[in-house]
């Protein structure tokens, strides 16, 4: 949306300097989405020039440098360190592997390797293109050609496995196998002629040695075997250790009986004390609880508590404990109080007798349990006698085992060592699993590699560039960039006119022309924040300005001052833009008299007030030409007038010139209640917002916040899905019924 244009452009004023605050508030903020969105055909675009780029240089260097590469592939394999391998028992030394494996890779690659290549007659025959550029014959450059191998030959260990790949790379793919082979050769002849042969003699000699000394070991252990069977044990370790449990078992089954037996007699005198005591048995309460529960007690009590509960009534119904009733049921009371101490009495002698009886009853179980104990304990001390003599018999033998099987080891170690000479030789411990061939694909360029990069480089680089210019540009976009101001809120956004698709004629009045439109609603929404903020502060005069011309503050006092009278309030527009008026043009009124003229004193507020035609809403023109003195805004005359404003409007908006080609806009800010600053975008920048934003935080006045005039949509972006979305909620019903 836009304000009124200008015909001619107004010098602005000498900069003001910008504060540490406002320079802070220039850092862009980026929306990633945001830019996607917006440059997204240029980065499509950007990847199609890049996959052009990428296939044009794959052909290119598909013609210029191709690379064919031939490879063979080792395995190595672990030493044999112990002739158990034979039988399975393999151990791996995962460090020793590697080791090793880099080692056989550094001579693959090594000097003198290299140098056998080079000497090599079929280096010239197979391989005629590549050695042709060495020379031939007596002038072949050796060091040249060795250099050239280094680059051309390459070997590397393969991730995780025991694989060495060997590979050479060179425009012709003949030459490349052919080096490639040879290299292979070279490095097995060398492996063959490091290799050491073990002596067959020698080793069947111990192998006889080591034999003869297994056999012996077999007879012992036979023999072991016999007397086992002989004394009729089946395992001897099994037994002396079941003995021994048995034996350590009954040792502290006899201490646990033995201690039984102690406290059992202890408490059999302590209740044959009780017994013989003069003063009679003392009961546990345990025991007189026991009793408590005897079924003859209980009845006894029960009647003795019926008993009691009857005289309490009788006694309650007025009889005497002389009358002859009462006097029976006492009688009742008193002998069933009598047989209920026989009672306990003859329970309590019959339970402490029982307790005397089970007591002597368990002495003599424990002791009886103690007897057998130490019968048990004397046949298995008997036994295990007997598996000792067994054991030391055994014994013996397994000394002499281990004595052969010793010597045994010894002649395993020295076979193992000329095992070694051969079993672990380089050459057993690395074999060829995949011979060079010719390879039928080249190696390099690959369209699958090259089509990818050229897109990714071309797409980074535009990319790159959308970034830095969407960092350099410091023009205000959006509430986003409001947003990250300090001091700074955002009231509302005005999308820009061309992007209401009702069309409007009028902008400045396309809350009365046009109420159903995109940008009357718009500034529906904006109404209700602002009357918000407005009245919790208790402000009735308003001060919209903006920063640079053209911002659109006429077009925005008009619309709102229209929104709000709608509601009911009654509202003032005062067009204190003295230098370039236009609120009286944009409503056909007359400029004259206004408010040039109330500040010079000739005419009153009432006078000079014009009625718009809109119930609740009056303008307060520029005033006459000659009365538009800009100095007036900063007198006394310009504070009575805004004092009988607020006695008679609910809201007062004064439409004031840009800060940046005026001091209007500072002078004002003092006066009234509460400031707007107007900021149009894609044209006034941040800096200049903060700086200004702060200049109106620091007057008298409350400053509101920011309103954000004609922004545009962004491609695919909310904005615009709003727009629509309002657009055709307001006018489908009208659609459908023209349809």
């Amino acid at each position: 949306m836009t304000s009124v244009p200008t015909s001619h452009s107004v010098a602005p004023p000498q900069a003001r300097p910008v504060s540490a605050r406002s320079a802070a508030t220039t850092t862009p903020t980026i929306d990633p989405v945001k830019i996607l969105k917006k440059y997204l055909w240029v980065l499509v675009a950007a990847a199609f020039l890049g996959a052009v780029l990428g296939v044009a240089g794959h052909f290119v260097l598909l013609t210029v440098a191709p690379k064919w590469r031939s490879t063979v592939i080792f395995e190595c394999s672990p030493p044999i360190i112990s002739i158990d391998i034979a039988v399975g028992a393999e151990r791996r030394d995962e460090k020793e592997l590697e080791r090793f494996m880099e080692t056989q890779r550094q001579r693959m690659i090594g000097n003198s390797l290299l140098d056998d290549v080079v000497d090599d007659p079929r280096l010239r025959t197979d391989a005629p293109n590549w050695s042709r550029q060495f020379g031939s014959g007596a002038s072949f450059d050796r060091i040249d050609a060795i250099e050239d191998l280094k680059d051309l030959i390459n070997a590397r260990l393969l991730r995780n496995t025991v694989l060495i790949e060997l590979s050479c790379t060179w425009k012709d793919k003949n030459d490349a196998t052919a080096i490639v082979r040879i290299v292979k050769e070279r490095y097995e002849t060398i492996l063959e002629r490091e290799s050491n042969k073990a002596s067959y003699e020698q080793r069947d000699k111990l192998n006889d040695l080591i034999n003869t000394g297994r056999k012996n070991i077999k007879n012992l252990q036979d023999r072991r075997n016999r007397i086992l069977v002989d004394e009729g044990v089946d395992s001897l370790e099994s037994n002396m250790t079941h003995a021994s449990m048995m034996l350590l078992q009954i040792t502290h089954d006899l201490a646990t009986a033995r201690l039984n037996i102690e406290a059992i007699k202890v408490q059999l005198n302590t209740l044959e004390e009780q017994l013989a005591a003069p003063g009679g048995i003392t009961y546990s309460d345990s025991e007189r609880s026991a009793v408590d529960q005897d079924r003859i007690v209980a009845n006894l009590r029960a009647e003795i508590s019926s008993i009691e509960s009857i005289i309490t009534a009788k006694r309650i119904a007025g009889l005497g404990d002389a009358h002859r009733e009462m006097k029976q049921l006492r009688a009742q009371l008193d002998s069933r109080r009598q047989q209920l101490q026989v009672q306990n009495a003859e329970a309590l002698r019959k339970l402490f007798d029982a307790r005397v009886d089970s007591t002597r009853l368990a002495l003599a179980q424990f002791l009886a349990q103690e007897a057998d104990l130490l019968e048990r304990k004397e046949e298995v001390r008997i036994k295990s006698n007997e598996l000792t003599r067994i054991q030391l018999q055994i014994e013996d033998i397994h000394t002499d085992i281990d004595s052969l099987q010793e010597t045994v080891a010894g002649r395993e170690s020295s076979l193992a060592e000329l095992t070694a000479q051969r079993g672990l030789e380089t050459v057993d411990r690395i074999k060829v699993v995949q011979d060079a061939r010719v390879p039928d694909t080249i190696s390099f360029p690959k369209l699958i590699v090259i089509g990818p990069t050229g897109v990714i480089l071309v797409t980074g680089l535009v990319g790159g560039l959308v970034v830095l210019r969407e960092m350099l540009d410091q023009r205000v976009k959006g509430a986003a960039d409001i947003a990250a101001i300090p001091r700074a809120s955002v009231i509302g956004v005005i999308p820009d006119a061309a992007e209401d698709p009702s069309n409007p004629e009028c902008v400045e009045t396309v809350f009365r022309d046009s109420p159903k439109g995109v940008l009357a609603e718009t500034f529906r929404q904006l109404r209700a924040p602002l009357l918000k903020r407005i009245h919790q502060g208790g402000h009735k005069v308003i001060m919209l300005t903006a920063g640079m011309p053209e911002s659109g503050v006429s077009t925005i006092t008009l619309n709102i001052a229209m929104a709000c009278a709608s509601t009911g309030e009654r509202v003032l527009i005062i067009d204190a833009n003295l230098r370039r008026p236009s609120i009286h043009r944009i409503l056909g009124l007359p400029d004259r008299p206004g408010l040039g003229d109330v500040l010079a004193g000739q005419c009153s507020l009432e006078d000079a007030a014009v009625a718009t035609g809109q119930d609740n809403l009056e303008v307060l023109p520029a005033g006459s030409p000659e009365h538009r003195v800009y100095e007036g805004l900063a007198g006394e005359a310009m504070n009575q007038l805004l004092a009988a404003a607020k006695q008679k409007y609910d809201i007062v908006f004064l439409d004031v010139a840009p800060a940046v080609v005026s001091g209007d806009a500072a002078v004002l800010a003092n006066r009234v209640d509460a400031s707007v600053l107007v900021t149009r975008a894609l044209k006034e920048k941040r800096g200049m917002v903060a700086r200004l934003a702060g200049e109106l935080n620091d007057a008298n006045s409350d400053f509101l916040g920011v309103i954000v005039n004609g922004v545009r949509s962004a491609a695919g972006g909310y904005l615009r899905r709003n727009i629509r979305a309002t657009y055709e909620y307001q006018h489908g019903d009208e659609e459908k019924a023209s349809a």
